[in-house]
């Protein structure tokens, strides 16, 4: 930003895909997996920046970084890797745990509806049934979920009567499925492989992320959380790859497989809550959600934060350069939602860099406002409040992983050589 202008500038990581889920790119090329892990954004800052310099005469008077998805994942990069790129950066459902969401968390979700026969349990047309019945148990007065983490609800209230099957309830196998989406990727011993599960209001959104219709024979094949987990599995995670015949059946939800997939969590996940050098470089941070994501489930990004509250010293002082903002019914990156709703939450982080005012509660206007309800007024959430009686499937996930501590992958290329230090920021 120079001026009373905003120069734009974006990237595509440094790879060409076929589609938005092809990772083949990064099967053989150790250089192209780095910029897609942390390097790309801060080679755009610096290009952005000269670009800037070269026609303005002087440099950007602030830099601002907003991205939401896998873009809010690298914008806690930055935040965490590189602090004195930007004055303001906007996370928007990040993508913070990237190996754990695409290996776990996706291939649960496909693998969790699939019978022995490779055909969906839980089909599409079950879903408008399935959120009334939420909605019924955990909706506010206004008509909609405030925080999943607050309901109890049980799948097995839906359950169809013995012998019946209709669109309007739940056998007993798609009652387990459910139960099993909502709890998130476990080992056998019980032990969460991902800090969360699908929240409660999401399930009109699992349609092409997880869940077709019955009569769609591609699936599993066309859906987003396949693509995601068999490119993540096959390209990403591993320093070395499995054989091309592997399939997303062959990967089994144990703990030895999850240490596997983690091990270079230092280079794909942006988990590091230690802010303190972009604090000192005097950035502000605002972390957004909805609480109906069911791309990115919600839950981990509180868990992150709260890890930056403790990092911080406290909620008080995290608020001197960070916010969390958790939006009731909204879907990824705010594509939708029961209701749906849109907001501005760049303003609030200019007025907050160059003016020093601090974000309070934000109103989010509904997309089709009703007679009763035209707005959805959000405060900034204090991850360390209790919520609930912690009885209900979005409330209880025993992770067995852990948040890096300045535990960065740093690597340079030589070839088809990698060498990798560990650090936390530049």
């Amino acid at each position: 930003m120079t001026g009373n202008e905003l120069a734009l500038a974006t990237d595509n990581e440094g790879h060409v895909g076929a589609n938005l889920f092809d990772a083949l790119w990064a099967a053989a090329d150790p250089a192209m997996r780095i910029s897609y892990a942390y390097s790309s954004e801060h080679s755009l800052a610096l290009a952005a920046k000269a670009i800037i310099a070269a026609y303005y005469g002087h440099g950007p008077s602030y830099s601002y970084y907003d991205g939401c998805s896998d873009g809010g994942r690298e914008a806690l990069v930055e935040a965490e890797r590189y602090p004195r790129d930007f004055n303001g950066i906007l996370a928007g459902a990040p993508e913070i745990y990237a190996s754990e969401l695409n290996g776990e968390v996706q291939a649960w979700n496909i693998l969790t509806n699939m019978d022995p026969a490779g055909h969906e349990i839980l089909t599409a047309e079950k879903l408008p049934a399935l959120h009334a019945a939420v909605n019924k148990a955990c909706a506010g007065p206004q008509g909609y979920v405030v925080d999943p983490r607050a309901c109890d609800f049980n799948p097995a209230s839906v359950q169809c009567p013995p012998g019946q099957d209709s669109d309007s309830c739940l056998t007993p196998a798609q009652v387990g499925v459910v139960t099993r989406l909502y709890q998130g990727p476990r080992d056998p011993q019980g032990q969460s492989l991902y800090p969360g599960g699908e929240p409660y209001g999401s399930e009109l959104a699992w349609v092409g992320w997880l869940i077709d219709p019955a009569a769609d024979a591609a699936w599993p094949a066309d859906t987003i959380d396949y693509g995601a987990a068999i490119g993540m599995l096959r390209y990403i995670a591993f320093a070395k790859n499995p054989p091309a015949s592997f399939k997303l059946t062959d990967w089994k939800f144990t703990l030895d497989n999850y240490r596997r997939l983690t091990a270079l969590n230092g280079l794909n996940d942006s988990t590091d809550p230690n802010l303190s050098a972009f604090r000192q470089a005097g950035g502000k941070i605002i972390i957004w959600q909805g609480w109906a994501d069911s791309a990115i489930n919600p839950f981990g990004t509180v868990t992150y934060y709260s890890a930056v509250v403790h990092d911080a010293g406290g909620y008080a002082a995290a608020r001197q350069f960070s916010r969390l903002y958790m939006i009731p019914a909204g879907y990824h990156c705010l594509g939708g939602g029961d209701p749906q709703v849109t907001g501005d939450l760049l303003s609030p982080l200019i007025s907050w860099v160059e003016h020093g005012t601090g974000p309070g509660a934000q109103t989010f206007p509904l997309v089709t406002p009703t007679a009763t309800l035209k707005s959805i007024t959000v405060s900034p959430l204090n991850p360390d409040q209790p919520v609930g009686d912690g009885k209900g499937l979005n409330s209880s996930y025993p992770w067995v992983g852990s948040l890096l501590h300045g535990n960065e992958l740093w690597c340079a290329v030589d070839g088809m050589f990698v060498f990798c230090r560990e650090g936390s920021h530049l």
